[in-house]
Protein backbone atom coordinates (compact mmCIF):
# COMPACT_ATOMS: atom_id res chain seq x y z
CA UNK A 1 0.00 0.00 0.00
CA UNK A 2 3.26 2.42 0.29
CA UNK A 3 2.42 2.91 -3.65
CA UNK A 4 1.82 6.10 -4.38
CA UNK A 5 3.23 7.76 -1.09
CA UNK A 6 6.15 10.05 -1.43
CA UNK A 7 8.79 11.12 1.97
CA UNK A 8 7.40 14.25 3.02
CA UNK A 9 10.26 16.67 2.48
CA UNK A 10 11.57 17.87 5.72
CA UNK A 11 9.78 15.42 7.65
CA UNK A 12 11.64 14.71 11.45
CA UNK A 13 12.92 18.08 11.33
CA UNK A 14 10.92 21.17 12.64
CA UNK A 15 8.31 20.89 9.93
CA UNK A 16 4.74 20.08 10.27
CA UNK A 17 4.30 16.70 8.22
CA UNK A 18 2.24 17.07 5.49
CA UNK A 19 0.39 13.81 4.83
CA UNK A 20 -3.52 14.74 4.80
CA UNK A 21 -2.85 17.91 3.17
CA UNK A 22 -0.42 15.58 0.27
CA UNK A 23 -3.14 13.08 -0.25
CA UNK A 24 -5.81 16.18 -0.17
CA UNK A 25 -3.65 17.96 -2.90
CA UNK A 26 -3.29 14.56 -5.28
CA UNK A 27 -7.07 13.65 -5.02
CA UNK A 28 -7.44 17.28 -6.25
CA UNK A 29 -6.33 16.65 -9.42
CA UNK A 30 -8.12 13.83 -9.91
CA UNK A 31 -11.89 15.06 -10.00
CA UNK A 32 -13.22 18.24 -11.46
CA UNK A 33 -16.78 18.14 -9.14
CA UNK A 34 -15.51 20.69 -6.57
CA UNK A 35 -12.11 22.02 -5.74
CA UNK A 36 -10.67 20.42 -2.59
CA UNK A 37 -7.76 21.89 -0.64
CA UNK A 38 -6.20 22.03 3.13
CA UNK A 39 -6.71 25.22 4.93
CA UNK A 40 -9.03 27.81 4.22
CA UNK A 41 -7.03 30.37 2.65
CA UNK A 42 -6.27 33.59 5.06
CA UNK A 43 -8.39 36.35 4.95
CA UNK A 44 -10.31 34.34 1.73
CA UNK A 45 -14.26 35.46 1.89
CA UNK A 46 -17.50 33.34 0.74
CA UNK A 47 -16.10 29.69 3.06
CA UNK A 48 -18.85 28.67 4.78
CA UNK A 49 -17.85 26.26 7.84
CA UNK A 50 -20.11 23.35 8.48
CA UNK A 51 -20.20 23.88 11.86
CA UNK A 52 -21.40 27.26 12.05
CA UNK A 53 -24.40 26.14 9.56
CA UNK A 54 -25.23 23.77 12.46
CA UNK A 55 -24.71 26.03 15.06
CA UNK A 56 -26.87 28.83 13.17
CA UNK A 57 -29.43 27.05 11.16
CA UNK A 58 -30.86 30.35 9.75
CA UNK A 59 -27.35 29.94 7.38
CA UNK A 60 -29.24 26.89 5.53
CA UNK A 61 -32.76 29.53 5.22
CA UNK A 62 -30.61 32.35 3.39
CA UNK A 63 -28.66 29.15 1.47
CA UNK A 64 -32.38 28.23 0.17
CA UNK A 65 -33.37 31.59 -0.08
CA UNK A 66 -30.37 31.92 -2.96
CA UNK A 67 -31.04 28.67 -4.46
CA UNK A 68 -34.96 29.87 -4.38
CA UNK A 69 -33.82 32.81 -6.48
CA UNK A 70 -31.66 31.42 -8.94
CA UNK A 71 -33.96 28.64 -9.54
CA UNK A 72 -37.13 31.54 -10.12
CA UNK A 73 -34.48 32.75 -12.76
CA UNK A 74 -34.05 29.75 -14.29
CA UNK A 75 -36.98 27.61 -13.98
CA UNK A 76 -39.98 29.94 -12.85
CA UNK A 77 -40.44 28.48 -9.65
CA UNK A 78 -38.64 26.69 -6.43
CA UNK A 79 -40.82 24.51 -4.61
CA UNK A 80 -39.89 24.62 -1.20
CA UNK A 81 -39.61 20.90 -1.18
CA UNK A 82 -37.38 21.32 -3.60
CA UNK A 83 -34.91 23.74 -2.43
CA UNK A 84 -34.89 21.94 1.34
CA UNK A 85 -33.49 18.88 -0.90
CA UNK A 86 -31.39 20.18 -3.06
CA UNK A 87 -29.97 22.45 0.52
CA UNK A 88 -29.51 18.91 2.22
CA UNK A 89 -28.07 16.67 -0.22
CA UNK A 90 -25.68 19.76 -1.23
CA UNK A 91 -24.32 19.97 2.97
CA UNK A 92 -23.68 16.09 3.28
CA UNK A 93 -22.23 16.17 -0.24
CA UNK A 94 -19.38 18.05 1.45
CA UNK A 95 -18.09 15.70 3.90
CA UNK A 96 -19.64 12.28 1.89
CA UNK A 97 -17.75 13.37 -1.43
CA UNK A 98 -14.66 14.05 0.45
CA UNK A 99 -14.35 10.71 2.53
CA UNK A 100 -14.99 8.64 -0.69
CA UNK A 101 -12.55 10.07 -2.37
CA UNK A 102 -9.76 10.26 -0.10
CA UNK A 103 -10.59 6.71 0.90
CA UNK A 104 -10.41 5.11 -2.48
CA UNK A 105 -7.73 6.98 -3.84
CA UNK A 106 -5.31 7.58 -0.66
CA UNK A 107 -6.87 4.84 1.99
CA UNK A 108 -7.28 7.80 4.52
CA UNK A 109 -10.39 9.22 5.55
CA UNK A 110 -10.16 13.18 6.83
CA UNK A 111 -11.92 14.26 10.15
CA UNK A 112 -15.42 14.50 9.15
CA UNK A 113 -16.44 16.53 12.56
CA UNK A 114 -18.61 19.98 11.16
CA UNK A 115 -15.59 22.20 12.88
CA UNK A 116 -13.34 20.18 10.69
CA UNK A 117 -15.02 21.37 7.13
CA UNK A 118 -15.65 24.22 4.71
CA UNK A 119 -17.09 25.12 2.10
CA UNK A 120 -17.57 27.81 -0.50
CA UNK A 121 -20.66 27.94 -2.96
CA UNK A 122 -20.55 28.64 -6.57
CA UNK A 123 -22.56 31.52 -8.74
CA UNK A 124 -24.66 32.10 -9.47
CA UNK A 125 -26.12 28.68 -9.24
CA UNK A 126 -25.19 28.02 -5.16
CA UNK A 127 -23.47 24.62 -4.78
CA UNK A 128 -20.65 23.97 -2.92
CA UNK A 129 -17.77 24.57 -5.93
CA UNK A 130 -14.96 24.01 -3.14
CA UNK A 131 -14.65 22.05 -0.38
CA UNK A 132 -11.55 22.60 2.85
CA UNK A 133 -10.09 20.12 5.17
CA UNK A 134 -9.13 22.09 7.76
CA UNK A 135 -7.59 19.57 10.52
CA UNK A 136 -5.00 17.80 9.36
CA UNK A 137 -6.60 14.57 11.98
CA UNK A 138 -7.17 11.16 9.71
CA UNK A 139 -7.74 7.80 9.75
CA UNK A 140 -5.86 5.25 7.74
CA UNK A 141 -5.01 1.40 8.10
CA UNK A 142 -2.07 -0.03 9.54
CA UNK A 143 0.46 0.05 6.58
CA UNK A 144 -0.01 3.58 5.77
CA UNK A 145 3.26 4.92 6.23
CA UNK A 146 2.24 7.94 8.32
CA UNK A 147 0.38 5.09 11.02
CA UNK A 148 1.64 5.99 13.91
CA UNK A 149 2.50 9.95 13.31
CA UNK A 150 0.81 12.12 15.63
CA UNK A 151 -2.47 13.00 13.26
CA UNK A 152 -3.15 9.22 12.37
CA UNK A 153 -5.82 7.15 14.09
CA UNK A 154 -5.24 3.58 12.93
CA UNK A 155 -8.32 1.90 12.23
CA UNK A 156 -7.77 -2.34 11.63
CA UNK A 157 -9.01 -2.58 8.50
CA UNK A 158 -11.74 -1.30 5.52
Amino acid sequence: MTAGYAPVPGAGRRERPRYLADSVARVSTLQHRAALRFGVPAGATGWRGCANLLAEPAGFDRWRSELATWLTDQYGDAPERTTAGYVMYWYMFVPGYLAALLFHHERRVPSLRPADLAFRLAQPRPHPAAIAVRSPAFACLPDDPAAGTAHATVVPDE
